[in-house]
């Protein structure tokens, strides 16, 4: 799936955008939906302590001054 629609949207608002993707895929061996969560649950604090530092400053939302979208 392409993020690039929505890091144009964000930009065309004003929006810094830092776009962070992660595909993980430990879980493909097994097979209940449970599974899922649970490998997923195991790098939670990783990914908290990672990407917190980097989130936690983040503005919330489009600059006062952003011009309008150049697109519908």
């Amino acid at each position: 799936m392409s993020t690039a629609p929505e890091v144009w949207a964000a930009g065309d608002c004003g929006a810094a955008v830092d776009l962070i993707a992660l595909v993980v895929n430990r879980a493909a061996a097994v097979g209940a939906h449970g599974d899922v969560l649970a490998a997923a649950a195991a790098f939670e604090a990783a990914l908290r302590a990672v990407l917190g530092p980097l989130l936690d400053d983040v503005p919330a939302g489009p600059a006062a001054t952003a011009p309008p979208p150049s697109h519908p």
